[in-house]
């Protein structure tokens, strides 16, 4: 499988000029991969595996890189890892103000270890590294860590396209997934590695599926560089299907893949339009308006204070290109495809978040000054807060029933009065129907455990017209990180699973010393099938508006 360095962004990052400070200061070492954090599941960096140093002053203002055999000294940048009984210098793939990333070596020790780097003869102070035998991370084509993996459909040998909903895989097709951290090799890990598996316990997830590797080891052309060959399993479609991969139980950043029939566009009931994906496709670009109507019924404990339930509405209106379609940037929130599940980091209060870069550029797009939402209960404005996005809270209760709700059951319209420069008028219409019940939602008003499967029940909801989504998220305070997850049903399916091997991914709930509270949520709603509420207006390819309707609850993750 031939693969370019762009395809994995090992190179080719978007650096401006930044002035390198004397001393060098490091503020995270991740997985170049995943970018978890070391306090999360599956945080660390394995043996053998390239690993991002971020920080200030680490390397020359302007960016430079090397290509195999790498050197250890880079543009006057090294980095050095000690532990018991253990030191050695890492090989470097490139090195610049903010960032050096290089190659953890395959005879580095488990456990805990040091790095520091050194720019021009100053070095920082040492920053503790967590180190275990397997640490796999999926590369990702936004290079953040999540959304859209890097996968190559196998076609022949001199055809294999990046997968993307315009190039889809097909069921029984080869595929090659692409990442870093399935651990030591016995070789140099700063030369093209040698081939062999280097783990026989490995599964993939895709959509729910499990498919055994055919091949789990280094990549025959790029140092600490991992490639993982499989066959695409029958019963799988969709534009993102949740795609995550496990090597000895540790289980990689969660990551999605486009599926259809061969010679078919592939679609996601949750998503977009089909048609819609197909304009995308064609156009390479899709200029698209989703509006959001939603109410939230919450259940909360420990002293928190809040209103029982709230109503709201916001707006986007985007020009986004295929690629950001295909990787999940602003607008259209992606759920996994019916019947699967979606792990995704989440910032923590105060928490910084280390990523390589932003690649997404979505265009905002002028639809007017205001929004107007009518129905039984009146007229509301819904203001514009930045160009074309738009937000407001129309209605709030409290929990002893003080306060007139707004989106009842019932037909809406909203418009958008003369329209914008970029987006013109336009009035829509939206039925929201009857709420559904979560059945067993008491079952969790104090905790919700990770070490077994989580049934949710319910009651009420049109397969017709929706789909039903649970989501939750869980705080570990004390660490200050935090990951979140997304699964979606069939709204007559009545009870779903969320899995164990997700739960136990989130972080354990804990709260600041002397402090009660719950640090996790779990919701369970109501979301259109997208067909169902598509509008059209001048300057949009395409025009939503949703509806939510879901009950939150407020838990412990245990």
């Amino acid at each position: 499988m031939r693969i370019s360095w762009n395809i994995i962004g090992v190179v080719g990052i978007a650096c401006g000029i930044v002035a390198a400070q004397s001393t060098p200061q490091v503020s995270a070492v991740l997985n170049a991969a995943s970018y978890a954090l070391p306090a999360l599941p599956g945080g660390g960096i394995a043996p053998g595996s390239m690993f991002v140093v971020f920080g200030t002053g680490l390397g020359p203002a302007q960016l430079q890189t090397a290509a195999p055999p790498l050197p250890k000294q880079l543009a006057e940048t090294v980095v050095h890892v000690s532990g018991t009984a253990f030191e050695e210098d890492c090989y470097l793939f490139y090195t610049f103000a903010t960032q050096v990333a290089g190659i953890l070596p395959s005879r580095t020790p488990t456990g805990s270890v040091r790095v520091t780097v050194t720019y021009r003869g100053q070095i920082s102070t040492s920053f503790s590294v967590p180190v275990a035998p397997r640490r796999p991370g999926l590369l990702t084509r936004n290079q953040a860590g999540h959304g859209a993996a890097t996968i190559q459909n196998y076609n022949s040998a001199v055809d294999q396209p990046v997968n993307s909903p315009a190039l889809p895989a097909y069921p029984g097709q080869a595929a090659v997934l692409w990442g870093t951290g399935l651990g030591a090799i016995q070789a140099d890990d700063g030369i093209v590695p040698p081939v062999g598996n280097l783990t026989d316990n490995a599964q993939i997830w895709l959509g729910g599926k499990i498919v055994k590797p055919l091949y789990a080891g280094r990549s025959s052309q790029f140092p600490a560089i991992d490639q993982i060959n499989f066959l695409v399993p029958d019963g799988v479609e969709g534009c993102h299907v949740p795609l995550v991969f496990y090597a000895d139980g540790v289980i990689s950043n969660y990551t999605t893949m486009a599926v259809a029939a061969k010679g078919k566009t592939c679609a996601d009931p949750t998503y977009i339009a089909v048609q819609d994906t197909a304009t995308a496709i064609q156009k390479s670009q899709f200029r698209v308006g989703v509006i959001n109507l939603g109410r939230v019924r919450s259940a909360v404990s420990g002293g928190v204070t809040g209103p029982a339930a709230s109503d709201a509405a916001v707006g986007e209106f985007l020009n986004r290109t295929l690629n950001e379609l295909h990787a999940g940037a602003g607008g259209i929130d992606i759920y996994s495809s019916i019947g699967s599940c979606y792990l995704y980091p989440l910032r923590a209060q105060d928490k910084t978040e280390w990523f390589p870069f932003d690649v997404m550029n979505t265009s905002p797009l002028d639809a007017g000054q205001t929004l107007t939402v009518s129905g039984a209960r009146g007229v509301k404005t819904i203001a514009l807060k930045s160009k074309g996005s738009y937000a407001a809270t129309l209605a709030s209760q409290d929990t002893a029933g003080q306060g007139t709700l707004f989106l009842e059951p019932g037909d809406y319209t909203v418009d958008n009065g003369g329209g914008g420069s970029d987006v013109g008028a336009f009035r829509a219409g939206i039925k929201i129907p009857s709420p559904i019940a979560w059945t067993n939602q008491a079952s969790y008003a104090a905790t919700l455990s990770r070490s077994t499967n989580a049934r949710i029940d319910w009651s009420g909801g049109d397969p017709a017209r929706e789909f039903v989504f649970i989501s939750g998220a869980s705080m570990d305070a004390v660490s200050n990180v935090m990951r979140g997850f997304l699964c979606t049903a069939k709204a007559d399916a009545h009870t779903f699973l969320i899995p164990v091997n997700l739960l136990s991914y989130l972080p354990r709930g804990q709260a600041p010393s002397g402090v009660s509270v719950p640090t996790g949520v779990l919701s369970v709603g109501t979301l259109p099938l997208p067909e169902t509420v598509r509008f059209t207006a001048p300057g949009l390819d395409a025009g939503y508006v949703f509806y939510t309707s879901q009950s939150l609850q407020q838990t412990q993750y245990q």
